[in-house]
């Protein structure tokens, strides 16, 4: 095991959620030193350079929890799930199958509601150690553009109300760019993940999702 894996074990982190933390927190820090310079000059001047780098890593932490847990479980992430089936409708008919991870377990016969968790749940124990850490700093890359996007929107929403005088076409031109290549990103992501899943074979996924209650009838 590679020294940052072992420090990144023993914190209980992943490549995913240091890649959002750090983003997160750099980002944030970056468009409010663009939109609103004065006050990021102040709170640097009180803080002094050391206690502002630890402000900013805390903030992108909790940025980064917050456009999680709230934000993407309960818009991005159906909002992409969505999209990728619509996607497999549209365009990936003539495939015969599905590729977006929640479609192929629905076919396995996973509930509405308990897709995700149970795509977690295969990833973390099914998929072997290297390919885990391969897949959370996809996933961590494509945060990067999510988080991106939000950022540009929340640009927009302050300066409607801060700032009515100044344009917005700069950022909206970003935030369309950066969510339109998030949502690519994670189709093309979740179409390989679909994939690995099929490797495992299908009965075999079917038995591991009827261990772990994921199964209305118990597999």
């Amino acid at each position: 095991m590679d020294p940052e894996e072992q420090i990144l074990g023993r914190l209980g982190l992943t490549p995913e959620q240091v890649v959002g933390y750090l983003y997160a927190g750099l980002f944030s820090a970056l468009l409010t030193a663009i939109v609103a310079p004065v006050r990021i000059k102040a709170v640097v001047d009180a803080l002094g350079g050391f206690l502002a780098t630890i402000a900013v890593l805390a903030m992108g932490i909790a940025i980064y929890v917050a456009y999680r847990r709230l934000l993407g479980e309960c818009l991005l992430y159906p909002c992409h799930h969505a999209i990728h089936k619509l996607v497999d409708r549209l365009f990936r008919r003539h495939l015969g199958r599905v590729t977006s991870t929640t479609a192929l377990l629905a076919v396995y016969g996973v509930p509405f509601g308990s897709r995700r968790e149970a795509y977690t749940t295969i990833r973390e124990l099914l998929f072997d150690a290297e390919m885990r850490r391969r897949l959370d700093l996809a996933h961590g890359e494509i945060h990067v553009l999510y988080i991106t996007a939000v950022g540009c929107f929340c640009v927009i929403i302050y300066q409607i109300f801060e700032v009515p005088s100044r344009s917005n076409w700069g950022w909206l031109l970003a935030l369309a760019v950066s969510y339109s290549a998030a949502v690519f990103a994670d189709i093309q992501q979740h179409s390989l993940e679909a994939q690995l899943l099929r490797n495992q074979g299908k009965d075999s996924i079917i038995s591991f999702l009827g261990r772990h209650g994921f199964l209305q009838d118990g597999g």
